[in-house]
Protein backbone atom coordinates (compact mmCIF):
# COMPACT_ATOMS: atom_id res chain seq x y z
CA UNK A 1 0.00 0.00 0.00
CA UNK A 2 1.21 3.48 -0.73
CA UNK A 3 1.26 6.98 1.25
CA UNK A 4 0.75 9.44 -0.94
CA UNK A 5 1.22 13.15 0.18
CA UNK A 6 0.12 16.55 -1.38
CA UNK A 7 3.67 17.99 -2.98
CA UNK A 8 3.03 21.65 -4.91
CA UNK A 9 0.48 20.92 -7.15
CA UNK A 10 1.25 17.46 -7.77
CA UNK A 11 2.06 14.89 -5.05
CA UNK A 12 4.40 12.22 -3.80
CA UNK A 13 4.04 8.47 -3.03
CA UNK A 14 6.63 6.01 -1.43
CA UNK A 15 5.39 2.28 -0.25
CA UNK A 16 6.24 2.54 3.53
CA UNK A 17 8.43 -0.46 4.51
CA UNK A 18 6.99 -0.16 8.08
CA UNK A 19 3.64 -1.56 8.79
CA UNK A 20 1.32 1.09 7.59
CA UNK A 21 -1.60 1.81 10.21
CA UNK A 22 -4.99 3.73 8.79
CA UNK A 23 -5.43 4.84 12.33
CA UNK A 24 -1.82 7.02 11.96
CA UNK A 25 -2.83 8.91 9.01
CA UNK A 26 -4.68 12.06 10.59
CA UNK A 27 -6.80 14.61 8.78
CA UNK A 28 -9.06 17.16 9.84
CA UNK A 29 -12.75 16.12 10.45
CA UNK A 30 -15.33 17.05 7.70
CA UNK A 31 -18.18 19.82 8.35
CA UNK A 32 -21.02 20.59 5.27
CA UNK A 33 -20.77 24.21 4.18
CA UNK A 34 -23.64 26.42 5.58
CA UNK A 35 -26.60 25.97 3.15
CA UNK A 36 -27.53 29.29 3.10
CA UNK A 37 -24.92 31.85 3.70
CA UNK A 38 -26.69 35.22 3.20
CA UNK A 39 -29.73 33.78 5.69
CA UNK A 40 -27.53 32.79 7.98
CA UNK A 41 -25.12 35.68 8.32
CA UNK A 42 -28.42 38.22 8.47
CA UNK A 43 -29.32 36.23 11.40
CA UNK A 44 -26.04 36.57 12.49
CA UNK A 45 -26.09 40.45 12.56
CA UNK A 46 -29.47 40.89 14.07
CA UNK A 47 -28.92 38.23 17.40
CA UNK A 48 -25.18 38.14 17.62
CA UNK A 49 -23.32 36.87 20.79
CA UNK A 50 -22.56 39.47 23.66
CA UNK A 51 -23.50 42.34 21.85
CA UNK A 52 -26.40 44.89 20.47
CA UNK A 53 -27.80 43.88 17.00
CA UNK A 54 -26.02 45.62 14.62
CA UNK A 55 -29.27 47.55 13.29
CA UNK A 56 -29.25 49.51 17.20
CA UNK A 57 -25.35 49.94 16.63
CA UNK A 58 -26.16 51.56 13.59
CA UNK A 59 -28.81 54.24 15.04
CA UNK A 60 -26.10 56.00 16.38
CA UNK A 61 -24.13 55.93 13.83
CA UNK A 62 -22.93 57.68 10.45
CA UNK A 63 -19.56 57.06 9.13
CA UNK A 64 -18.72 53.21 9.18
CA UNK A 65 -15.24 50.93 8.79
CA UNK A 66 -15.57 47.66 7.30
CA UNK A 67 -12.41 46.09 7.84
CA UNK A 68 -11.37 42.87 5.95
CA UNK A 69 -8.74 40.37 5.92
CA UNK A 70 -5.62 40.35 3.16
CA UNK A 71 -4.97 37.99 0.40
CA UNK A 72 -3.30 35.48 2.54
CA UNK A 73 -6.68 34.64 4.57
CA UNK A 74 -9.19 32.72 2.66
CA UNK A 75 -12.76 33.18 3.49
CA UNK A 76 -15.66 34.81 1.38
CA UNK A 77 -14.80 38.22 0.96
CA UNK A 78 -17.00 39.29 -1.72
CA UNK A 79 -20.16 37.54 -0.56
CA UNK A 80 -19.97 38.94 2.87
CA UNK A 81 -18.92 42.68 1.75
CA UNK A 82 -21.92 42.74 -0.78
CA UNK A 83 -24.22 41.81 1.24
CA UNK A 84 -22.75 43.88 4.37
CA UNK A 85 -23.14 47.19 2.06
CA UNK A 86 -26.38 46.38 0.98
CA UNK A 87 -27.62 45.69 4.67
CA UNK A 88 -25.68 49.28 6.14
CA UNK A 89 -27.55 51.36 3.49
CA UNK A 90 -30.78 49.82 4.05
CA UNK A 91 -30.47 51.63 7.92
CA UNK A 92 -29.57 54.51 6.25
CA UNK A 93 -26.00 54.89 6.46
CA UNK A 94 -24.57 56.73 2.83
CA UNK A 95 -22.46 54.91 0.43
CA UNK A 96 -19.89 57.85 0.96
CA UNK A 97 -19.79 57.09 4.62
CA UNK A 98 -18.32 53.65 4.13
CA UNK A 99 -14.77 53.04 4.31
CA UNK A 100 -13.72 49.18 3.58
CA UNK A 101 -10.15 48.61 4.31
CA UNK A 102 -7.54 45.73 3.71
CA UNK A 103 -5.87 45.21 7.48
CA UNK A 104 -2.83 44.20 5.99
CA UNK A 105 -0.89 44.71 9.47
CA UNK A 106 2.44 44.62 8.21
CA UNK A 107 2.01 42.71 4.76
CA UNK A 108 2.08 44.41 2.28
CA UNK A 109 0.08 45.98 0.12
CA UNK A 110 -2.35 44.37 -2.48
CA UNK A 111 -2.71 45.44 -6.48
CA UNK A 112 -5.68 46.34 -8.01
CA UNK A 113 -6.40 42.83 -9.49
CA UNK A 114 -5.55 41.44 -6.35
CA UNK A 115 -8.67 43.51 -4.90
CA UNK A 116 -11.14 42.80 -7.91
CA UNK A 117 -10.15 39.14 -6.88
CA UNK A 118 -10.90 39.30 -3.63
CA UNK A 119 -13.96 41.92 -4.07
CA UNK A 120 -15.24 42.12 -7.78
CA UNK A 121 -15.31 45.51 -10.06
CA UNK A 122 -18.87 46.82 -8.62
CA UNK A 123 -17.82 46.66 -5.11
CA UNK A 124 -14.44 48.71 -6.13
CA UNK A 125 -16.11 51.24 -8.32
CA UNK A 126 -19.10 52.04 -5.76
CA UNK A 127 -17.30 52.67 -2.79
CA UNK A 128 -13.66 53.62 -1.08
CA UNK A 129 -11.49 50.51 -0.51
CA UNK A 130 -7.98 50.60 0.54
CA UNK A 131 -5.26 49.09 2.77
CA UNK A 132 -4.01 49.80 5.80
CA UNK A 133 -0.59 51.37 6.16
CA UNK A 134 1.11 50.73 9.23
CA UNK A 135 3.64 54.02 8.83
CA UNK A 136 1.02 55.93 7.89
CA UNK A 137 -1.60 58.30 10.23
CA UNK A 138 -2.89 56.80 13.34
CA UNK A 139 -4.77 57.19 16.60
CA UNK A 140 -3.11 56.37 20.62
CA UNK A 141 -5.33 55.01 22.67
CA UNK A 142 -3.14 54.04 25.65
CA UNK A 143 -1.56 51.51 26.14
CA UNK A 144 -1.52 47.75 27.40
CA UNK A 145 -0.62 46.25 30.58
CA UNK A 146 2.15 44.31 28.61
CA UNK A 147 4.05 47.63 27.58
CA UNK A 148 1.90 47.29 23.27
CA UNK A 149 1.16 51.11 22.71
CA UNK A 150 -2.54 51.29 20.93
CA UNK A 151 -2.25 53.17 17.93
CA UNK A 152 -5.22 52.34 15.13
CA UNK A 153 -5.15 53.69 11.20
CA UNK A 154 -6.77 57.25 11.66
CA UNK A 155 -9.56 56.90 9.07
CA UNK A 156 -10.50 53.35 11.42
CA UNK A 157 -10.11 55.45 14.52
CA UNK A 158 -12.16 58.39 12.91
CA UNK A 159 -15.66 55.95 12.04
CA UNK A 160 -18.39 55.73 13.90
CA UNK A 161 -18.69 51.97 14.25
CA UNK A 162 -15.87 49.70 13.12
CA UNK A 163 -17.65 46.18 11.93
CA UNK A 164 -14.81 43.11 11.38
CA UNK A 165 -14.61 40.26 8.79
CA UNK A 166 -12.37 37.53 9.66
CA UNK A 167 -11.30 34.07 8.48
CA UNK A 168 -11.47 31.93 11.98
CA UNK A 169 -9.07 29.27 11.88
CA UNK A 170 -6.04 28.42 13.78
CA UNK A 171 -2.83 30.97 14.16
CA UNK A 172 0.85 29.79 14.49
CA UNK A 173 1.75 32.02 17.64
CA UNK A 174 -1.92 34.26 18.77
CA UNK A 175 -3.96 30.80 19.18
CA UNK A 176 -6.63 31.43 16.40
CA UNK A 177 -7.17 33.93 13.77
CA UNK A 178 -9.99 36.41 13.96
CA UNK A 179 -11.43 38.33 16.63
CA UNK A 180 -9.63 40.88 17.78
CA UNK A 181 -6.43 40.09 15.54
CA UNK A 182 -8.05 42.43 13.00
CA UNK A 183 -7.38 45.55 14.70
CA UNK A 184 -3.71 44.42 16.43
CA UNK A 185 -1.90 43.40 14.01
CA UNK A 186 -4.62 44.69 11.28
CA UNK A 187 -5.12 48.18 11.51
CA UNK A 188 -2.64 49.07 13.73
CA UNK A 189 0.97 50.95 13.46
CA UNK A 190 3.95 49.21 12.90
CA UNK A 191 5.58 50.12 16.31
CA UNK A 192 2.41 48.39 17.76
CA UNK A 193 2.40 45.67 15.66
CA UNK A 194 6.25 44.70 16.41
CA UNK A 195 5.70 45.43 20.59
CA UNK A 196 2.95 42.75 20.04
CA UNK A 197 4.45 40.39 17.88
CA UNK A 198 7.72 40.10 20.67
CA UNK A 199 4.64 37.72 22.82
CA UNK A 200 5.25 35.31 20.23
CA UNK A 201 8.24 34.32 22.02
CA UNK A 202 6.50 33.25 25.27
CA UNK A 203 5.83 29.90 24.97
CA UNK A 204 2.47 30.04 26.09
CA UNK A 205 1.59 31.75 22.86
CA UNK A 206 0.76 28.40 20.91
CA UNK A 207 -1.67 27.19 18.29
CA UNK A 208 -5.20 26.49 19.41
CA UNK A 209 -4.54 28.54 22.51
CA UNK A 210 -6.83 31.47 23.57
CA UNK A 211 -7.39 31.68 27.17
CA UNK A 212 -4.00 32.56 28.85
CA UNK A 213 -2.22 33.14 25.71
CA UNK A 214 0.18 36.44 26.01
CA UNK A 215 0.18 37.63 22.35
CA UNK A 216 -3.94 36.74 22.15
CA UNK A 217 -4.78 38.69 25.16
CA UNK A 218 -2.21 41.33 24.41
CA UNK A 219 -4.10 41.91 20.99
CA UNK A 220 -7.66 41.72 22.80
CA UNK A 221 -6.76 44.33 25.32
CA UNK A 222 -5.96 46.39 22.89
CA UNK A 223 -8.73 46.23 20.89
CA UNK A 224 -11.07 46.76 24.07
CA UNK A 225 -9.01 50.56 24.09
CA UNK A 226 -9.62 51.24 20.93
CA UNK A 227 -13.64 50.51 20.95
CA UNK A 228 -13.62 47.28 18.60
CA UNK A 229 -17.37 47.26 18.11
CA UNK A 230 -18.66 44.14 15.64
CA UNK A 231 -17.03 41.31 15.13
CA UNK A 232 -17.82 38.52 12.06
CA UNK A 233 -15.86 35.34 12.30
CA UNK A 234 -16.09 33.03 10.02
CA UNK A 235 -14.97 29.53 9.98
CA UNK A 236 -14.02 27.29 6.90
CA UNK A 237 -13.85 23.46 6.10
CA UNK A 238 -10.69 22.10 4.59
CA UNK A 239 -12.28 22.83 1.18
CA UNK A 240 -12.10 27.32 1.99
CA UNK A 241 -16.13 26.48 2.47
CA UNK A 242 -18.15 28.53 5.32
CA UNK A 243 -19.04 26.58 7.91
CA UNK A 244 -20.71 29.08 10.32
CA UNK A 245 -20.61 32.78 11.25
CA UNK A 246 -20.16 33.81 14.77
CA UNK A 247 -20.79 37.83 15.07
CA UNK A 248 -20.86 40.17 17.80
CA UNK A 249 -18.44 40.67 20.79
CA UNK A 250 -14.98 40.35 19.50
CA UNK A 251 -13.89 38.19 22.50
CA UNK A 252 -17.65 36.27 23.05
CA UNK A 253 -18.29 35.57 19.63
CA UNK A 254 -14.58 34.39 18.70
CA UNK A 255 -14.45 31.91 21.71
CA UNK A 256 -17.77 30.38 21.03
CA UNK A 257 -16.25 30.05 17.23
CA UNK A 258 -13.37 28.09 17.94
CA UNK A 259 -14.95 25.12 19.55
CA UNK A 260 -16.20 24.46 15.55
CA UNK A 261 -12.79 25.17 14.43
CA UNK A 262 -11.13 22.68 17.16
CA UNK A 263 -13.44 20.34 15.96
CA UNK A 264 -12.78 20.32 12.12
CA UNK A 265 -8.84 20.58 13.07
CA UNK A 266 -7.65 19.84 16.27
CA UNK A 267 -6.85 16.19 16.24
CA UNK A 268 -6.68 13.98 19.17
CA UNK A 269 -3.80 11.20 18.95
CA UNK A 270 -2.79 9.18 22.09
CA UNK A 271 0.92 9.97 22.64
CA UNK A 272 3.87 11.42 21.37
CA UNK A 273 5.78 9.42 18.35
CA UNK A 274 9.07 8.82 16.79
CA UNK A 275 8.43 10.06 12.98
CA UNK A 276 6.19 12.34 11.49
CA UNK A 277 5.69 13.01 7.62
CA UNK A 278 3.88 15.51 7.29
CA UNK A 279 2.87 17.33 4.03
CA UNK A 280 2.59 21.44 4.06
CA UNK A 281 -0.69 20.79 2.09
CA UNK A 282 0.81 20.99 -1.31
CA UNK A 283 0.47 24.47 -3.67
CA UNK A 284 -0.14 27.08 -2.33
CA UNK A 285 0.61 26.30 1.49
CA UNK A 286 4.43 24.83 0.32
CA UNK A 287 5.31 27.92 -1.81
CA UNK A 288 8.10 28.50 0.36
CA UNK A 289 9.33 27.25 4.03
CA UNK A 290 8.63 30.26 5.06
CA UNK A 291 4.65 29.08 4.30
CA UNK A 292 5.36 25.44 4.66
CA UNK A 293 6.81 26.09 8.36
CA UNK A 294 3.31 26.43 9.97
CA UNK A 295 3.30 22.53 9.36
CA UNK A 296 6.27 22.34 11.58
CA UNK A 297 4.71 24.54 14.46
CA UNK A 298 1.78 22.70 14.26
CA UNK A 299 2.56 19.07 14.90
CA UNK A 300 5.79 20.29 16.77
CA UNK A 301 4.27 19.28 20.16
CA UNK A 302 3.81 15.29 19.25
CA UNK A 303 6.95 14.43 17.96
CA UNK A 304 9.41 13.03 20.81
CA UNK A 305 12.50 15.14 21.66
CA UNK A 306 15.54 13.11 19.65
CA UNK A 307 12.78 12.06 16.86
CA UNK A 308 12.37 12.33 13.46
CA UNK A 309 10.08 14.83 11.09
CA UNK A 310 10.23 14.58 7.65
CA UNK A 311 8.21 17.94 5.77
CA UNK A 312 7.12 16.94 2.28
CA UNK A 313 7.34 20.83 0.85
CA UNK A 314 8.04 21.69 -2.55
CA UNK A 315 9.68 25.20 -1.71
CA UNK A 316 9.45 26.26 -5.76
CA UNK A 317 10.60 29.95 -3.92
CA UNK A 318 13.20 28.94 -1.61
CA UNK A 319 12.85 30.02 1.59
CA UNK A 320 10.42 32.93 0.64
CA UNK A 321 11.34 35.45 3.12
CA UNK A 322 14.89 37.24 3.83
CA UNK A 323 14.65 37.32 7.41
CA UNK A 324 14.18 33.81 7.44
CA UNK A 325 16.63 33.25 5.15
CA UNK A 326 19.61 35.14 7.33
CA UNK A 327 18.78 33.67 9.86
CA UNK A 328 19.53 30.41 9.37
CA UNK A 329 22.67 31.52 7.45
CA UNK A 330 24.15 33.13 10.11
CA UNK A 331 23.28 30.61 12.52
CA UNK A 332 25.40 29.72 15.17
CA UNK A 333 24.36 27.05 17.31
CA UNK A 334 23.53 29.77 19.77
CA UNK A 335 19.21 29.70 20.19
CA UNK A 336 19.37 32.34 22.90
CA UNK A 337 21.28 34.73 21.14
CA UNK A 338 18.67 34.98 18.44
CA UNK A 339 16.21 35.17 20.83
CA UNK A 340 17.50 38.27 22.38
CA UNK A 341 17.92 39.50 19.05
CA UNK A 342 14.14 39.01 18.76
CA UNK A 343 13.12 41.19 21.54
CA UNK A 344 14.85 44.08 19.85
CA UNK A 345 14.34 43.70 15.96
CA UNK A 346 11.12 41.53 16.15
CA UNK A 347 10.30 40.61 12.09
CA UNK A 348 7.59 37.51 11.59
CA UNK A 349 10.54 36.26 9.26
CA UNK A 350 13.34 36.45 11.76
CA UNK A 351 10.76 34.53 13.83
CA UNK A 352 10.07 31.64 11.51
CA UNK A 353 13.98 31.18 10.80
CA UNK A 354 14.03 31.12 15.25
CA UNK A 355 11.26 28.54 15.89
CA UNK A 356 13.06 26.48 12.56
CA UNK A 357 16.15 26.53 14.38
CA UNK A 358 14.89 25.81 17.62
CA UNK A 359 12.78 22.52 16.58
CA UNK A 360 15.99 21.11 15.23
CA UNK A 361 17.47 21.36 18.26
CA UNK A 362 15.12 18.89 20.30
CA UNK A 363 14.25 16.89 16.54
CA UNK A 364 15.78 15.91 13.27
CA UNK A 365 14.55 18.02 10.06
CA UNK A 366 14.45 15.98 6.59
CA UNK A 367 12.68 18.68 4.23
CA UNK A 368 11.74 17.05 1.04
CA UNK A 369 12.24 19.30 -1.44
CA UNK A 370 14.00 19.19 -5.18
CA UNK A 371 13.76 23.35 -5.12
CA UNK A 372 15.34 24.58 -2.27
CA UNK A 373 19.07 25.04 -1.52
CA UNK A 374 21.11 22.88 0.79
CA UNK A 375 23.88 24.89 1.04
CA UNK A 376 21.34 27.90 2.90
CA UNK A 377 21.53 25.15 5.91
CA UNK A 378 25.07 24.38 6.22
CA UNK A 379 25.57 25.75 9.57
CA UNK A 380 22.00 23.88 10.69
CA UNK A 381 21.07 20.51 11.63
CA UNK A 382 18.58 21.03 9.48
CA UNK A 383 18.83 17.97 6.45
CA UNK A 384 17.06 18.95 2.72
CA UNK A 385 16.28 15.80 0.50
CA UNK A 386 15.37 16.07 -3.09
CA UNK A 387 13.37 13.23 -3.11
CA UNK A 388 11.68 10.89 -0.14
CA UNK A 389 13.87 7.43 -0.71
CA UNK A 390 16.82 9.80 0.64
CA UNK A 391 14.65 10.81 3.59
CA UNK A 392 13.60 7.18 4.04
CA UNK A 393 16.90 5.95 4.44
CA UNK A 394 17.56 8.40 7.22
CA UNK A 395 14.42 7.26 9.07
CA UNK A 396 15.40 3.50 8.99
CA UNK A 397 19.21 3.94 9.77
CA UNK A 398 18.11 5.74 12.82
CA UNK A 399 14.92 3.74 13.63
CA UNK A 400 15.18 1.03 12.12
CA UNK A 401 11.27 -0.26 10.54
CA UNK A 402 9.49 -0.16 13.72
CA UNK A 403 8.82 3.08 15.24
CA UNK A 404 5.56 5.00 16.23
CA UNK A 405 4.84 7.40 13.53
CA UNK A 406 2.15 9.72 12.44
CA UNK A 407 1.80 10.73 8.84
CA UNK A 408 -0.45 14.17 8.21
CA UNK A 409 -1.20 15.02 4.57
CA UNK A 410 -2.46 18.35 5.33
CA UNK A 411 -0.24 19.64 8.29
CA UNK A 412 -0.86 23.49 7.00
CA UNK A 413 -4.39 22.95 8.78
CA UNK A 414 -3.99 20.03 11.07
CA UNK A 415 -3.19 20.54 14.88
CA UNK A 416 -2.87 17.23 16.30
CA UNK A 417 -2.83 17.21 20.06
CA UNK A 418 -2.63 14.66 22.97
Amino acid sequence: MQITLPYGSQSISFSPEFKLNKDKVIVPNYISKLSDFEAILNKALENPIGSEPLPELLKKSNRIAILLDDITRPGPKKQVVTFLVRYLIKYGIKKSDILIMFATGLHRKHTYSEWEYMLGSKILSEFRVMDHDPDGEYRYFGETKRGTPVEINKLVADADITIGVSYLGIHDFAGYTGGAKIILPGVSSRRSVQINHVLSLDERSQPGVADGNPAREDMEEAAKLFGYDFSINIPLNYNEEPVGIYAGDFIKAHRQGIGQVDFMYKIKVDKKVDVIFVSAGGFPNDISLYHASRALVYCSNVIREGGTLVLISECKEGIGNSDTEEIIKKYDNNIEEITDHLRMHYTIGKWVGWKILSYAEKFDIIVVSDKIDKEIFTKTKIKISKNISKALEFVYKKHGKEFDYLIIPYGNVTLPII
